[in-house]
């Protein structure tokens, strides 16, 4: 959800224009940014409940838990900027983690 939330932030005046009700026009921007942070840290909380039940490995938990925390503190830091800004850069971390995650599925795929 941060992903598309994210999307909505900076492309918020296209979805304005097609008059769909996405997120930050429904809501605003700083709850829109709010939601984007509560769900990297839910996230965060599955990845690891993950490999609490046996799903993956210490590996994956430790790779997942310093990107979030790292995703969480460019949000923080990040907060003084600009909606469009802060939204294309937190978009752009929500990419670079799935690109992580999927170079982590196939090296796990090979392995298995």
């Amino acid at each position: 959800m941060a992903h598309f939330y994210a999307i909505g932030l900076y492309r918020h005046k296209d979805y304005a224009a097609a008059n769909i009700p996405i997120l930050p026009l429904k809501k605003g921007f700083k709850k829109t940014r709010l939601y984007i942070m509560a769900y990297i840290i839910l996230y965060g909380i599955a990845t690891t409940l993950l490999t609490l039940l046996g799903y993956t490995g210490l590996l994956f938990v430790l790779i997942m838990m310093i990107t979030c925390i790292w995703w969480i503190r460019k949000g923080v830091t990040l907060w003084p900027e600009d909606n469009i800004t802060w939204g294309k850069k937190m978009f752009g971390y929500s990419l670079m983690l799935t690109i992580v995650q999927a170079v982590m599925l196939v090296k796990i795929g090979r392995a298995h």
